[in-house]
């Protein structure tokens, strides 16, 4: 005899629902002897079979970082059409780029000057790939360029480098009539630029 849970009364194992209060009576003891909470009535799953447990794949999904100085001359050269943010992998933002013809020159120069920082990076989130640093580095590429860029006719970007001599070579010639200060002006965004002492430039 089981008792009912609702009521109490007593009724026989074999009884699927209470005689007294009619509620569904579940079985003491199943047939190993452990307690069951299954209904009478309610047929066990036959056959079936524990599956192991596979834990969610945590990999993350990577690709190689794109090249600062591949990044730079593309932005310098072809920025007004989206190329450096085609190249980045943002091709949403390149096609705009584009279409506004690089923000009127004004998105252009602002992602020029960011690549020449050392601060853009890749549609992942990932730095660029810049040369490996060489012996300790003291000057700063953000300062560098910024002279490079604003001030390189005059050598202000080889003065503050230590290349004394060449700077007042750069000053009397113009920058060698802007040919030199683009070579230099490249060489320093692409971050392959070295001070007096062979030092690569400092990356903050």
């Amino acid at each position: 005899m089981i008792p009912c849970p609702s009521c109490g009364a007593a009724n026989f194992e074999d009884t699927p629902a209470c005689y007294q209060c009619k509620s569904p009576l579940r079985t003491a003891l199943a047939p190993t002897g452990h307690a069951s909470s299954a209904i009478v009535g309610v047929q066990p799953a036959r056959n079936a079979t524990m599956q192991p447990y596979e834990a969610p794949s945590t990999a993350l999904v990577t690709t190689p970082p794109k090249d600062q100085g591949t990044a730079f001359i593309l932005s310098h050269f072809l920025g007004f059409f989206g190329v450096d943010r085609f190249y980045l992998g943002q091709p949403g933002l390149g096609l705009l780029k584009l279409l506004t013809f690089g923000g009127l020159g004004f998105w252009a120069l602002a992602d020029q000057i960011m690549l020449g920082l050392g601060l853009t990076r890749d549609a992942y989130g990932q730095p660029l790939l810049r040369e490996p640093p060489v012996g300790r580095p003291v000057k700063e590429q953000s300062l560098t360029f910024l002279l490079s860029l604003f001030a390189g006719v005059f050598g202000a970007d080889r003065f503050y480098l230590g290349y004394t001599g060449l700077a007042i070579l750069k000053l009397l010639t113009c920058g060698g009539l802007g040919v030199w200060a683009l070579v230099d002006l490249m060489l320093v965004g692409m971050g392959k630029m070295k001070d007096s002492e062979g030092n690569s430039l400092l990356l903050r």
